[in-house]
């Protein structure tokens, strides 16, 4: 009858929009959250700690020589390489910390009810296993490393990009310093 096609056509279109709000927020090569719905929950979760007080940080981490990966072993190597460190960065936070791809080989996460000195602590536990780790792909071993900045979110900021700014700016001296380093930012003054 009309009611139970309706009813069904209804449930077809809830499903393909649940689809599409998943594929419009995903990366699509690593299922982690792309920059825009990233910064999107960032700045929810911003509201809600500067709403009861408490502390938030943001990680900026940038593969080191990730170009040279796709020069050597291919663009599908780089591929893998990108959905292997996706994975180490789920395994290696928290369920509350948000995890984006920010686009290339950037990658940010947003710790929310983490200080800084708990967030210095998280870049230094990815830093140190994406180090020991040996990526396999197509019969070759690829060794990275990965600069990461640090930084506090200030309760007064109106948006997530000042945070934002500052763990890149940190992320910028770690890449001056050698790379494969955790370098803190600035506070705000």
């Amino acid at each position: 009858d009309a009611f139970e096609q309706q009813s069904k056509l209804n449930n077809i279109l809830l499903e393909a929009n649940r689809k599409l709000d998943f594929y419009a927020s995903m990366d699509g090569l690593t299922s982690l959250y792309n920059r825009r719905f990233f910064l999107k929950l960032a700045n929810s979760e911003l509201e809600r700690a500067r709403r009861y007080g408490h502390p938030t940080t943001f990680l900026m981490l940038d593969l080191d020589y990730f170009k040279e990966v796709n020069d050597e072993f291919g663009h599908l190597a780089g591929d893998h390489v990108l959905e292997q460190v996706a994975r180490m960065l789920v395994a290696e936070s928290r369920e509350a910390d948000l995890i984006g791809r920010l686009g290339g080989e950037e990658f940010a996460i947003l710790s929310p009810e983490s200080t800084l000195q708990q967030a210095t602590r998280l870049a230094e536990r990815i830093r140190t296993r994406l180090n020991k780790e040996i990526i396999n792909f197509d019969g070759h071993s690829i060794k990275l490393t990965v600069s990461i900045g640090t930084a506090e979110v200030g309760s007064e900021e109106p948006d997530i990009q000042g945070a934002m700014s500052r763990a890149d700016k940190a992320l910028y001296k770690s890449k001056g310093t050698g790379r494969n380093t955790v370098s803190i930012a600035e506070t705000e003054s």
